[in-house]
Parts: C-alpha cells; sequence; structure tokens
C-alpha cells in the first residue's frame, strides 16, 4: 500500500511539473515575456520561431547559501519560480508564511518538514505539495531540494 502511495505521489509531482512547464511555455508562446528572461527560456528565439526546452541537472545545479535564497532561482515566469534548496548538516530554515501554493521535491538526503502544526520526514525522491501554510524544515545529515511557489490566481 506504501508503494503505491509513492506510485501515487510521484505521478502527481510529475503531473503537476508538467502542468507548470506547459502553462510556463504558454505564457511565453503569448508573446509575455518572463519575468526573469535571463535565467528563464531564451526569449529571443521564441520570437524567432525557435522552441527552446530548458533542462535542469538539480543534482549539479548551482547554488547558494539560504540568505542569499532569491539568488537561488533558476526559472520563474508570472506563475512559479522554482529553486534550489542546499541546507548544510544541521541547518535549520526557520518559520516562514508562504502566501502561495508550494511544492518541495528531495533530490538528496531527508528533512523534516513542518507546515502549521504537521510535520513530517521527506526523503530522497519524495515530494510535498501544500496550499499556503506557515512552513520551516530542518535537516541532521544535510539536504538538497527542489522549491516550487506556484501564485494563484484571482
Amino acid at each position: 500500500m506504501i508503494e503505491s502511495f509513492v506510485t501515487a505521489t510521484r505521478i502527481l509531482f510529475l503531473g503537476v511539473l508538467i502542468w507548470l512547464m506547459i502553462q510556463g511555455a504558454m505564457a511565453l508562446w503569448f508573446d509575455r515575456q518572463p519575468i526573469c528572461p535571463k535565467d528563464a527560456m531564451n526569449y529571443k528565439n521564441l520570437k524567432r520561431g525557435r522552441k527552446v526546452m530548458k533542462v535542469f541537472d538539480l543534482v549539479n545545479l548551482e547554488s547558494m547559501a539560504y540568505e542569499q535564497r532569491e539568488k537561488k532561482i533558476f526559472f520563474q515566469n508570472d506563475l512559479f519560480k522554482t529553486k534550489v534548496i542546499d541546507l548544510k548538516p544541521g541547518q535549520k530554515i526557520p518559520d516562514c508564511q508562504m502566501d502561495c501554493f508550494v511544492m518541495f521535491y528531495v533530490v538528496k538526503g531527508k528533512v523534516l518538514l513542518r507546515k502549521n502544526d504537521e510535520s513530517a520526514t521527506l526523503k530522497e525522491n519524495q515530494v510535498c505539495i501544500s496550499e499556503p501554510a506557515l512552513f520551516s524544515m530542518e535537516t541532521i545529515d544535510g539536504a538538497r531540494l527542489m522549491g516550487v511557489q506556484i501564485e494563484t490566481r484571482e
């Protein structure tokens, strides 16, 4: 039963990730320039009719310290932003109120994730998808995650 839950979670994560990529591509195809064109898809090539696909290696992607978290964004458009979160052994991220939907996917290691009054341990290849809430996390041995913030539309 746990294996089917893990499989279902992976399928859900991939489905959401594909949906997000399609939404980002649609924003570009309908001639809306990305918020951060330097780090997003190559807008000039898209304007010339060339479709550009970006592939990111989450294991080897460069990241910055938590204090420089805004520099860790590797893809962003008006619907979502994606960043790598590297935590050193024993490191904690303090309470942070997220006003958008979020996904945390563990690339390496293990983290204790707290959401409001709940907590769960996320291991490699597991994902947490949540509505807006108060989050914090910590690790004992270190971890690398992909965090995705998904804006809500009104």
